[in-house]
């Protein structure tokens, strides 16, 4: 039987992305969590992320 993988994809790292693609990860059998930002050598704020400038 030819079995085809079934895969997600999660637009977004945030806090609710990442719970996302937890919760994916227990149905599907890849998950992929893509980010625009890319990720700083620590903590910064982000553009784009309204809850970063309070």
């Amino acid at each position: 039987m030819n079995r085809q993988t079934k895969r997600a994809i999660v637009l977004g790292g945030s806090v609710a992305g990442l719970w996302t693609a937890r919760v994916l990860a227990d149905h599907f059998d890849e998950v992929l969590l893509l980010e625009r930002d890319s990720l700083p050598d620590g903590p910064e704020e982000r553009s784009g992320v309204p809850q970063s400038r309070q």
